[in-house]
């Protein structure tokens, strides 16, 4: 069953990815592990790794699709997971398949399992860790522990949040009483740190290398090291290394220590809610809890399952530098739907006729993941999406072959995309960043090149600047990015 629910899930999220470059961090994702290069902090070296595998050994669709794909097949897999951690924690097969489902179709997680993310691969492998810690508790099988402790290993190495999810097979072990089990936890805990540090290894190699080759076409513009793409942060150094894997430049350490900070969580509380309601409905929350009380009651071992959604909300809320903060509630809405799935299944075993109506129960559930699907319909026509490629065309053509692109964050990636996956800016450099930051470079640069910014307001630098379209990307026309050219008459193109 749970094979079958990794595979239908799977047929679905290949009809709906987006089949576009992305903006923002998606773009990045779709960008730097095919080099491979270097991704902002936390650095997620083992997504690039498995990236770069991947989409160098995928054969068909050009990479940022198959990188796409990649992460769609994670969320695929975690689904498959949610159905096989259900069952082993007392849910019926079919009930487990049904919730299963409606984990895959939660709007969040479909939304995000369809184009390039971060965290997709990190659901994927903490799904994967939990359920070969249930495994092990269930079968008392110490080697599934050490599958544990790998499957943790490059949960660590792909994404730093998953420092509040990799505790629930621990205490999983623990509570379980089992002395075999237990006395397996501290070489299980040596191979994750191991295997952990072993990839992190990569980001400081990777950035000498990068250095040593001068694979990065913006030093070439007396830019110093550690910029996006090629060389984020520059690990090679001590300082380098330590800022990008903490996250200390965008204010992590800070996100993670509000958990202990406990007058913000009444607020947390607050956004957690919205967090339920939005995926599931004002209503059909309160169901969706019911069901997972009533899967967690009476156990403290399930009722762990519990722990992630608490723990990542305080995070969540409290990450300024996230713009986006619904993506890390997968792994606990994974668990949530485990807990709801089980549900249903004690509460059928408490009535006449228990199988019957466990099938009604499963029915039920695959109806609710039914509606999800249809509610989500949209998500197909993601597949004709072209407004990445179009803003890239646009941009290439209002600017001239040697231009210097200073594109913000959000607009640069699509840029490096074309830049470094597909080799289609001719020579210009494409550069990330405001304007403003580079104040000191431009009246050089402008003395050798042409120079454009791409921002949503004319940038304050010491040079002209000159409008020379707008780009089409927002609906709103105040937001939309613009080409401004700096230091010179506007390309007449």
């Amino acid at each position: 069953m749970p094979v079958f629910c990794a595979i239908v899930v799977a047929i679905v999220y290949a009809f709906s990815l987006d089949g576009d470059v992305g903006f923002w961090d998606t773009g990045e994702l779709q960008t730097v592990p095919y080099l491979p290069g270097l991704m902002h902090p936390t650095g997620y070296p083992a997504e690039i790794l498995l990236g770069w595998l991947f989409t160098h050994v995928v054969p068909f669709g050009d990479p940022a699709l198959r990188m796409t794909l990649f992460c769609a097949l994670c969320v695929a897999l975690a689904a498959g997971c949610c159905c096989a951690v259900g069952q082993l924690l007392g849910a019926r097969a079919e009930v487990a398949a049904g919730a299963s489902l409606c984990f895959a179709f939660t709007p969040v997680v479909w939304t995000h399992a369809t184009h390039a993310d971060v965290t997709d691969p990190a659901l994927a492998f903490c799904a994967l860790t939990l359920l070969a810690g249930a495994y092990a508790v269930d079968r008392d099988e110490p080697r599934a522990l050490y599958a544990a402790a790998v499957c943790a290993a490059f949960a660590l190495g792909t994404h730093g949040t998953v420092v509040w999810f990799l505790p629930l097979p621990v205490l999983l072990v623990v509570m379980s009483g089992n002395v075999t089990l237990r006395r397996a936890l501290p070489a299980c805990a040596l191979l994750t740190v191991v295997l952990a540090a072993a990839l992190y290894a990569y980001l400081p190699l990777r950035s000498a290398m990068v250095t040593a080759a001068h694979a990065d076409p913006t030093r070439s513009l007396g830019i110093g090291s550690g910029k996006p793409f090629w060389d984020w942060g520059h690990p090679s150094t001590l300082s380098g290394f330590v800022d990008v894997v903490t996250g200390a430049s965008v204010k992590s350490p800070q996100s993670l220590a509000a958990i202990l900070q406990p007058q913000g969580y009444p607020r947390d509380a607050a956004f957690l809610l919205g967090q339920l309601r939005d995926n599931f409905g004002r209503s059909f929350s309160y169901v969706v809890a019911a069901l997972a009380l009533a899967g967690a009651w009476g156990s403290r071992p399930r009722a762990l399952l519990l722990l992630p959604l608490l723990l990542v909300a305080p995070f969540a809320a409290n990450f300024a530098a996230e713009s986006d903060a619904s993506r890390y509630f997968g792994f606990p809405f994974l668990c949530l739907w485990v807990l709801a799935g089980v549900g249903v299944s004690r509460l059928s075993g408490r009535v006449p006729n228990a199988a019957a109506v466990a099938r009604v129960g499963a029915l039920a559930l695959v109806a609710v993941a039914g509606v999800e699907a249809y509610a989500g319909s949209a998500l197909f026509g993601q597949r004709d999406d072209a407004l990445g490629r179009t803003y890239i065309g646009d941009v290439l053509l209002a600017s001239e072959p040697r231009a210097v692109l200073i594109a913000e964050w959000v607009y640069a990636t699509p840029l490096a995309y074309a830049a470094y996956v597909e080799h289609a800016v001719g020579e210009r450099i494409v550069v990330a960043g405001r304007a403003a930051d580079y104040a000191r470079e431009l009246p050089g640069w402008t003395r050798t090149r042409p120079v454009y910014a791409i921002a949503e307001s004319p940038p304050e630098v010491p040079v002209s600047v000159v409008l020379v379209r707008a780009l089409g990307v927002n609906p709103d026309a105040v937001h939309d990015p613009k080409l401004y050219r700096l230091g010179g008459p506007a390309h007449p193109r």
